[in-house]
């Protein structure tokens, strides 16, 4: 039975695939980890015990989020057979231990404890207030300093095939057939999984020097990367959040 001795709600919260290094695994579900999780934690209308990868992780999440309970889950659960044996065995129990009330997934998989679909709610996802409309001059300055060119078509993701990079290369050289004066492409990400080499794609569509490679940003980077673009483009072919969008 829950412990009804704390006077707020207790969440759990699956954090398994939180990021404490800055590469292409600090993207995507992490975003929404921490967007979440701060979220809550400003709000304090519930207590949180958070599950994170590993010592490393659990102390980097409580740099994000000091008041929360935050456990170290086995640093294993980063890959995906372990996280899932960790979530259909050790989590729930877990869970009773923490106490946890309601138990938040972050990565699709539930642990098998069955669930009433009558009391199952979607809740659409909000934007982090930082990706607003900045000041053109400070915008142009971090455009300058990035060494991105004036006007450009902007794409962003990890680079791996459900991406679908490579298709958008293509129609950005039938652009630039039609018209040489075509705005340049920035594709922004760090290289993910998978054999897809969006650079050999470049070389081979006649797209060298106009198509720009920034790699990975930083989270205060990117709301100054949508402020530059011209236009943004997102040829995924799925998502799990559709954060960029």
């Amino acid at each position: 039975m829950p412990d009804r001795s704390h006077p707020s709600p207790r969440v759990g919260f699956n954090a398994a695939l939180f990021s404490p290094t800055r590469d292409y695994r600090a993207a995507g579900i992490h975003r929404y980890i921490v967007g979440l999780l701060t979220a809550q934690a400003q709000d304090g209308g519930v207590c949180q015990t958070v599950f994170a990868p590993g010592a490393e992780g659990r102390d980097a999440l409580r740099g994000v989020i000091p008041a929360a309970d935050v456990r170290a889950a086995p640093a294993a659960v980063r890959r995906p057979f372990p996280r899932i044996v960790w979530e259909q065995t050790a989590l729930p129990l877990a869970l009773a231990r923490a106490g946890a009330d309601l138990y938040h997934g972050a990565a699709y998989a539930m642990p098998m404890l069955g669930a009433d679909p009558g009391r199952v709610h979607v809740v659409p996802n909000g934007a982090d207030d930082t990706f607003r409309p900045l000041p053109p001059d400070d915008v142009q300055a971090w455009r300058r300093r990035a060494g991105l060119p004036e006007r450009f078509f902007l794409t962003v993701g990890t680079l791996q095939p459900r991406k679908n990079i490579g298709t958008l290369l293509a129609a950005h050289a039938r652009l630039r057939a039609d018209d040489p004066t075509t705005p340049d492409l920035v594709v922004a990400g760090a290289p993910g999984w998978g054999d897809d080499d969006p650079v050999r794609r470049v070389a081979d569509l006649g797209l060298a020097g106009h198509v720009h490679f920034p790699g990975y940003l930083p989270p205060e980077d990117l709301p100054r990367l949508y402020n530059a673009a011209t236009v943004f483009a997102c040829p995924s072919r799925y998502e799990g959040f559709g954060l960029p969008v």
